[in-house]
């Protein structure tokens, strides 16, 4: 089945998003882009009033068409003063990361990406942000060595890593939360975004999650039934309020005045 529902989706859904996503002159310099020199360009999308980078040839584009179009990070904030402190985890080209810091342009941000490659484009598109930092590593329970998973999907927003012995090729640092949430300012996380690929199974499984008590909002996508199990048992027992955001969870208590 899937060696049909690809051709299709690629004719039918992917040149839809393509064209909602960019003006017709853009669309043209993209194609250009896809079909002759395969590298980045940086682009103006119908939705966002900052030039952005993506790669022709990747899931930029539906990345940006997620964030950008149907613009999926204007869920409504449920605490009464916006966020002073915000992780990205999982920030991939830094998308996430440029419309959280267009929403909220006083906050401080932590883009967090594993990827090598996404996050020398994270760097060139959120080079012009102030109140921004960036971070290439994972995010795990513990502190470890991190590695893709042989079996992980080659796409560039779905990579999965897993636990390696140092040293080993490829390699990247794993961090925990406890690590991360201490590099902003105050110690203090008020929103923290998760899109990490399963490795949440491992962060919200751990014997240390005194973290989660720096931390007002999360929104988080569980990627499998284990993962949601996990993430909505610790937040219940840490007295969360837990609301559906399409495919995501936002887990929300009051913050510190």
């Amino acid at each position: 089945m899937r060696h049909i529902l690809e051709p299709l989706r690629k004719a039918v859904v992917y040149p839809a998003k393509l064209a909602a996503t960019l003006a017709p002159m853009q669309m043209m310099a993209f194609v250009h882009a896809y079909v002759v020199n395969r590298s980045p360009i940086r682009i103006r999308t119908r939705a966002f009033p900052a030039p952005v980078w993506l790669r022709p040839r990747s899931t930029d584009i539906r990345v940006a068409y997620e964030l950008f179009t149907r613009r999926e990070l204007e869920m409504r904030w449920p605490l009464a003063r916006p966020p002073r402190t915000i992780i990205d985890g999982g920030a991939n080209v830094g998308y996430a990361s440029m419309a959280l810091k267009r929403r909220w342009p006083d906050a401080h941000v932590l883009a967090i990406e594993p990827d090598a490659a996404n996050f020398a484009m994270l760097r060139k598109n959120c080079a012009e942000l102030n109140a921004f930092a960036s971070l290439q590593c994972g995010i795990w329970g513990s502190a470890c060595t991190l590695c893709v998973r042989p079996e992980s999907t080659d796409s560039a927003w779905g990579l999965q890593f897993e636990p390696v012995s140092p040293g080993t090729p490829g390699a990247i640092a794993g961090q925990t939360m406890q690590t991360l949430v201490g590099l902003l300012p105050g110690q203090y996380c008020d929103l923290l975004k998760l899109d990490i690929e399963g490795a949440e199974l491992d962060v919200f499984s751990g014997e240390h999650l005194d973290w989660i008590d720096r931390v007002a909002v999360i929104l988080i996508e569980p990627h499998g039934e284990a993962a949601r199990n996990v993430v909505t048992r610790v937040a219940a027992a840490r007295e969360f309020q837990i609301d559906p955001v399409g495919e995501k969870l936002m887990l929300w208590r009051r913050a510190p005045a």
